[in-house]
């Protein structure tokens, strides 16, 4: 009935028991669950309890398998650094871990929802179960993000009409200190069809496209061998704005910062399936899905990417929940031939289209004038 493996830590929720009869299952395959906790998985979450401590558990994976996972149990105090009990390592189960999002079909009601909690703002499937417990009306709640596989991101329960227990999402990340990461054979596999598949942008001279959406367009010339790009944009005030720099980029100029982020973002979106054996990615599999967590790396390192793969390695739309909880679905373009590469260029969710346009290979010539925004005819 209730999350047992993160909620019975807190020894907060009552007791309700599931009635006979039909039961409700959270359609999360096991593939996906699986998939969805790499080595180094951290959850965080608030503890609250009527007449307890508030605390902060953390579980941390430290190792997993095809069956299941080895996880640390961390308690602290309400700051959230204060240690207060260490348990583990224990085992879980996959199949055991998924059998616990299992709630009775008499006084469920499911519906959507969306959640904000400090580990993101999530659209959910919301699961009320009531029920009367030694006389007393109870309702537990669990928010289940709708793309992240795992426990809620939020959990409560109310008797009488008063909230008496919580837990709420802090965090979730990949954290990889201290572990030797063995990646399955089926995600090796995949993500390198999928590399192999896209081409090796890092090997070209150069690359230029134009990232738009709507009547926002940002234009980037990369000189990929001599690690610098220039930026084109129009700012909120509708002034045109160029940026050159260094890739990667350290420096303190705002304008320059702004131009680096775009960078980071665009260039992303365009050469995502390049990019999966790029440093710093974890990856797992459940059949043809790819799934991509970051350890430590990017501007936004919390982002968990789920790419959709043809036989022959294509990418053929994805889904995501970034660092900010927002999450969105896209179906891609066919790709097509860029140079060597192969690069899907339309991305649609929805009414929005995404576009990339005047993209090329080869040298690129780049203006070494200072980063600068002027008003066009000023």
């Amino acid at each position: 009935m209730s999350w047992l493996w993160a909620v019975a830590l807190a020894a907060a929720e009552p007791d309700v028991p599931a009635p006979g009869g039909d039961t409700i299952v959270h359609p999360v395959s096991l593939g996906a669950f699986r998939a969805a906790f790499p080595a180094g998985t951290t959850f965080r979450y608030r503890m609250e309890a009527a007449g307890r401590p508030t605390t902060v558990v953390q579980w941390r994976f430290t190792a997993v398998d095809v069956a299941g996972g080895t996880r640390e149990v961390t308690i602290y105090a309400e700051d959230g650094t204060t240690l207060l009990e260490a348990v583990g390592p224990q085992r879980d189960e996959w199949a055991e871990l998924l059998s616990h999002a299992t709630f009775p079909r008499v006084g469920t009601l499911v519906e959507d929802s969306r959640v904000e909690v400090p580990g993101g703002a999530f659209d959910t499937t919301l699961y009320t179960v009531s029920a009367m417990v030694d006389g007393a009306p109870t309702v537990e709640r669990f928010h289940f993000a709708k793309r992240l596989p795992g426990p809620p991101v939020q959990y409560t329960t109310e008797v009488a009409g008063q909230v008496v227990a919580s837990m709420t999402l802090l965090e979730r990340s990949v954290k990889l200190d201290g572990i030797v990461l063995a990646e399955a054979p089926e995600a090796s596999a995949l993500a390198a069809r999928v590399a192999a598949r896209a081409g090796d942008p890092y090997a070209e001279k150069g690359l230029r496209f134009t990232f738009g959406v709507g009547t926002m367009t940002r234009t980037h010339a990369w000189d990929i061998q001599g690690g610098r790009v220039e930026v084109r944009w129009s700012d909120e005030a509708g002034r045109a704005c160029r940026a050159t720099v260094p890739v990667p980029y350290t420096g303190t100029s705002e304008l320059e910062q702004t131009a680096w982020a775009m960078f980071v973002n665009d260039q992303f979106w365009l050469l995502a399936p390049a990019k999966v054996l790029d440093p710093g990615v974890v990856r797992t599999a459940d059949g043809a899905d790819l799934r991509l967590f970051y350890a430590g790396v990017g501007l936004t390192p919390g982002d968990r990417y789920l790419l959709h793969t043809t036989p022959e390695g294509d990418v053929s739309g994805w889904e995501y929940v970034l660092q900010s909880g927002r999450g969105a679905a896209w179906t891609w373009s066919a790709p097509m031939p860029v140079g060597d590469l192969r690069l899907s260029l339309e991305r649609t969710s929805g009414d929005r289209i995404l576009r990339f346009t005047d993209v090329a290979v080869g040298k690129q010539k780049l203006d070494p004038a200072p980063a600068a925004c002027a008003t066009p005819g000023g």
